[in-house]
This record gives C-alpha cells, sequence and structure tokens, in this order.
C-alpha cells in the first residue's frame, strides 16, 4: 500500500500502529477487525521496537510488517483471484523496496507468501 501515514519522531511502536489502523480502514477499506488483528500480531512480534521512539527506517519495517500481515490474513480469508494475487504481489513488492529490501531479498519473501 502506498504510505498515507507519515511518520515522525514522535511515533511509537503503538501510535504508529494505530495510524496505520486508521488509514487501513479509512483509505483502503480494511475491515476494522483485520486491522485490529495486524495492529496486534505487529506490536507483539516487533516489541523490541516498543522502547522509544522509532527511527525512519524502525517506521518503514512497521508499516512493512502490518501491511504484510494485513495482506496475508486477507487472502487466508478470501478466493483471491489473478488479478488479486497480482496486485497483492506488486503491492508486497513495493512495501519492501520502500523499506529497502533488494531485488533478491523482495523475490524470496514472496515466494514465503506464496504470491511469487
Amino acid at each position: 500500500m502506498p504510505p498515507v501515514t507519515a511518520c515522525t519522531s514522535s511515533h511509537s511502536l503503538r501510535t504508529l500502529c494505530a495510524a496505520l489502523a486508521e488509514e487501513a480502514c479509512s483509505a483502503h477499506e480494511v475491515p476494522p477487525s483485520l486491522a485490529r488483528e495486524a495492529t496486534r500480531v505487529t506490536v507483539s512480534n516487533l516489541a523490541p521496537l516498543a522502547q522509544g521512539p522509532l527511527s525512519g527506517n524502525e517506521c518503514a519495517r512497521v508499516r512493512a510488517y502490518f501491511w504484510s500481515v494485513v495482506r496475508r490474513r486477507a487472502l487466508r480469508t478470501a478466493n483471491a483471484s489473478r488479478f488479486t494475487a497480482r496486485a497483492v504481489r506488486e503491492s508486497i513488492a513495493e512495501d519492501l523496496r520502500h523499506a529497502g529490501f533488494g531485488d533478491e531479498r523482495i523475490a524470496r519473501e514472496l515466494e514465503r507468501c506464496g504470491v511469487a
């Protein structure tokens, strides 16, 4: 997903996840229950980042992780068409590029997510 929520020096893990959940629901029509689940999983799995304000790289990592959870959970619950699968694949690749991943690492992540 294209970033809408800007990361600031005042964002903590929880405040950024809350902003991402709000963005997901309002700008991308993600169901609130899925946004809450993505927030819970992201906060739980990235807990070491909860110690203070997030750096720019940490914000990118949190954003990529949050949207990864949204995509994986959405794909598990719906029969994805080829178009949907392609859109998800492109979205994952863009998020990972934005987070600084190279092409080889992106390809491995796409394969791991089952959308290569």
